[in-house]
């Protein structure tokens, strides 16, 4: 069995090293994910930067990867309720990568989206620097430490041995992407394409300003042909610019273009469109991006509120943080998206990245999925509010991270304000202090705005910080549970936030609120209201309080096919409709009656069914083909239900999960924070008969068979085919 194990790692890295060297020598520019295969240790060794260093022994770990999830927690680590009870430590990665096919005249670059914290990295034995935020990316120019004859050494110290430093679960280690560039001496730089558009008379004019960084010897006249692509694909307009950069030089050359009826960006339309811009030096093309783009306008106006695209938009937000439940700070794009995908079904438009930067991805999800964000930098930056948060010395390093974090984003539509610092208390203790600061935030960042015209709810969704008490990891005030699944009261904000049509029930349940009652902790101020959706209670049960959520006017409720009450909206004061329902076991019927688009009359309608005693297992997945890139990941719904399906609110089943063929389980979350099951165990509890699982693909094609079993219950398995990437 080991001797398998070893011929399929064996292939699997050949079939990565063949991705990464794909590239070929007449490629103007390569720009590589070298996120698999890395080589990982806990611990800190002062040898693991040197080339000759045996890592033959390391764990094989691909990127992202958060090594603090991994580790058991303690009542007794330092991090306490801020971080969740999890440990600090230093972690140690190297990353043996060859470059061999590429000639000597490249410029190398090494781009890493985050690294927590105070990274350290080494190229081939030499230090090439220091980074000490976590929360932001940073890029190395290592094109004089690179070596084309031989192996090349990536080493990275990850150090978080004192914690806590923030107020939230940080995670640790390189738990973001990275990437390698390797590009002509003349070449667009990183993150230096700045995009504004303006618009007059029904014509948008895009104005973009192209950096090209010229790293030969003695200077050259060159071209840029820019296309420039509508929502649909098509071209538009294209500009040829010519201009002669100096040797050394980065040098920005500016073009205008102009689109007649432009889509506007919006969260209910996010119309995005392309500039492909190509280098050009003695008719060979050098170099070539692409950016993303919106045409819209936003406005923050004292007597209106917020304006977009000239007509005033209500902020329906909600703050999220950068954790992932379960998965830690290492969370997959698709994730990302799959949790975004459940507030935007609540009605929420607008996203706070609270309380810094988040990954560059959930920028590009915002602008697909047309979610608003206040984009932000830092939290208690000049608060000295813990030991290990005094020791951290960002004076010499802010301006350059913040520069790179504006630089990074500037050209997103979904991004409407800047927030430099959450919960600031500089102006209590010295106002000239504050007005010196912002003096010179304000000359690096032109202007920032600070209106708000609308609300954000605390939080989005549960997130790893700020405990309750022990065995608590977390804060269980979102709207979502850490596995996205819509929790009872948020459906209250759905009938305020959402413009479509909507009714659901909920029960007032007496447990919750006992149990809130017991406890003393300064967060019941934070508690959702005590309600379930479910209508599973013993039979001897009390009248029950059923609250329905709504944005509809009337609603009817039906009990077991009799009318029981028909109740209008307006009649609440709280918009909540409320009525005292007699508990008999059956189905529960709320019917809602609200005009459509064109004027009639339509009935929506929600359920509620008794449920049965456990008998089986359901696993729903949101997909059943993989990509077979290492990165794809599935979701799958696990429920403990009756014989007829109906998920049982009190199951607490112990489910174990086996996975056959190229993929892994990569985490299962059943959304309880005080539930301490070891990361990445192949078994966890069902708390209220459901949990979320986790498949991660692998790079190789193939069946995949996931099983689930648990004592008394009769099992499931899904099948899902994982196919190789287009090329």
């Amino acid at each position: 069995m080991k001797l398998y194990h070893w011929t399929i790692l064996a292939i699997i890295i050949s079939i990565a090293a063949w991705a990464i060297l794909k590239s070929n020598d007449t490629d103007p520019r390569a720009e590589v994910n070298i996120d698999l295969n890395w080589r990982f240790l806990l611990g800190d060794v002062k040898e693991a930067s040197e080339i000759a260093y045996d890592d033959s022994d390391w764990k094989i770990v691909s990127l992202p990867h958060d090594w603090m999830i991994e580790q058991a927690v303690s009542k007794d680590n330092p991090s306490g309720t801020a971080t969740g009870y999890y440990p600090e430590g230093v972690g140690w990665y190297r990353k043996h990568i060859d470059l061999s096919q590429y000639n000597s005249k490249k410029q190398f670059y090494l781009i890493f989206d985050g690294v927590y914290m105070n990274s350290d990295v080494w190229i081939n034995g030499t230090h090439v620097g220091n980074h000490i935020y976590g929360y932001i990316g940073f890029q190395y120019d290592i094109t004089e430490y690179i070596r084309l004859d031989t192996i090349n050494i990536i080493a990275v110290k990850t150090d978080c041995s004192q914690l806590p430093v923030d107020r939230w679960y940080s995670g640790a280690g390189i738990y973001r992407h990275v990437r390698l560039i390797a590009a002509e001496k003349l070449h667009f730089p990183e993150y230096n394409t700045h995009i504004t558009t303006r618009e007059e008379n029904n014509k948008a004019t895009v104005t973009a300003e192209i950096s090209v960084s010229n790293f030969d010897n003695k200077a050259k006249r060159v071209k840029i042909k820019s296309d420039l692509l509508g929502p649909e694909g098509k071209l538009i307009a294209s500009v040829i610019s010519s201009r002669i950069i100096e040797a050394g030089e980065v040098a920005v050359i500016r073009e205008k273009h102009t689109i007649q009826n432009p889509k506007h960006w919006s969260p209910d339309n996010p119309e995005l469109y392309e500039l492909r811009s190509f280098l050009i030096y003695k008719k060979e093309v050098t170099d070539n991006q692409l950016v993303t783009f919106g045409v819209r306008t936003a406005e923050f106006n004292p007597d209106s509120g917020f304006i977009l695209n000239g007509k005033k938009l209500w902020l329906k937000g909600v703050y999220i943080h950068h954790d992932g439940g379960e998965l830690g700070a290492a969370i997959p794009d698709i994730t990302w998206e799959y949790r975004l995908k459940a507030l935007k079904k609540l009605g929420v438009n607008a996203l706070r990245l609270a309380h810094n930067p988040h990954a560059p991805e959930i920028l590009d999800i915002c602008d697909r999925m047309g979610f608003l964000v206040i984009n932000e930098m830092y939290d208690k930056w000049d608060d000295e509010w813990s030991v290990a948060a005094r020791e951290i010395d960002i004076e010499t390093s802010w301006k350059k991270d913040l520069e790179f974090f504006i630089q990074r984003d500037i050209n997103h539509p979904s991004v409407i304000l800047w927030n430099i610092r959450n919960d600031t208390i500089v102006q209590l203790r010295d106002s000239k202090e504050d007005i010196k600061w912002y003096s010179e935030i304000n000359m690096l960042n032109r202007e920032i705005d600070t209106l708000i015209a609308g609300q954000f709810i605390q939080a989005g969704i549960d997130y790893l910080r700020e405990a309750i008490y022990w065995p608590n990891r977390g804060k269980r005030n979102g709207l979502l549970q850490t596995n996205g699944f819509i929790k009872p009261y948020a459906y209250y904000t759905q009938s305020i936030y959402s413009d479509e049509p909507m009714v659901k029930m909920v029960v007032v349940d007496k447990t919750i609120i006992d149990s809130l009652n017991e406890s003393h902790s300064w967060q019941l101020s934070w508690a959702g209201a005590p309600v379930v959706r479910h209508w599973t209670f013993p039979i001897d049960s009390e009248d029950k309080m059923l609250l329905v959520y709504t944005n509809c006017e009337q609603v009817e409720l039906k009990l077991n096919s009799r009318i029981i009450h028909t109740l209008e909206r307006s009649d609440f004061e709280d918009k909540v409709i409320k009525a005292e329902v007699p508990y008999e076991p059956g189905i529960l019927i709320a019917s809602a009656k609200t005009l459509n688009s064109d004027g009639k009359f339509i009935t929506i309608s929600d359920t509620l069914k008794t449920a049965g005693a456990p008998a089986m297992i359901i696993m729903k997945p949101d997909k059943l083909m993989l990509i077979a890139d290492g990165h794809d990941v599935l979701h799958i719904k696990t429920s403990v239900t009756d014989t007829k399906g109906i998920v049982n609110p009190t199951a607490n089943h112990l489910i174990s999960y086996t996975l056959d063929g190229p993929g892994k389980i990569s985490v299962i979350d059943n959304g309880d924070l005080a539930d301490q099951t070891p990361a990445y165990s192949k078994f966890k509890r069902v708390v209220s008969g459901r949990h979320l699982v986790i498949v991660k693909s692998s790079i190789l094609p193939g069946d995949l068979t996931i099983s689930a079993s648990a004592e008394g219950l009769i099992p499931a398995s899904i099948k899902v085919k994982s196919i190789k990437p287009t090329e």
